[in-house]
């Protein structure tokens, strides 16, 4: 197996698709942001304050049309690659239900070259 990935002085950034999750978004990201160099919140046109709760918090907000999670995620992806420094991307619902203190457990073993793809 191939172990090209070069992680020392690159970026680990986590991406977070939401729609409508004002009341948790905050707490997302400041959890991956204990882990992450960087996050990026796709907000999937949200209704509610959404965007603005996450980028308070701390995140690059991309926003998109209300055109699925699977969608978010493409262009949340886009997003993270267009950073020259990413090496490796972790996500996480914006709910909050997935208990983000997992997050190290998972990077480990990608920031370790013991894995290229890990799930939580």
């Amino acid at each position: 197996m191939s172990r090209n990935l070069d992680v020392v002085g690159r970026t680990t950034i986590g991406l977070v698709p939401a729609r409508d999750a004002a009341s948790t978004i905050s707490d997302v990201v400041a959890i991956l942001r204990r882990w992450c160099d960087k996050v990026v919140v796709v907000d999937n046109s949200s209704t509610d304050a959404t965007g603005a709760a996450a980028s308070t918090a701390g995140a690059v907000v991309v926003s998109e049309p209300a055109l699925g999670k699977g969608h978010a995620l493409r262009r949340g992806f886009r997003a993270c690659m267009e950073d020259p420094r990413c090496a490796v991307v972790v996500t996480l619902d914006a709910d909050g239900v997935i208990d983000p203190s997992d997050v190290p457990c998972v990077l480990a073993p990608v920031l370790c070259l013991e894995a290229q793809v890990a799930f939580g």
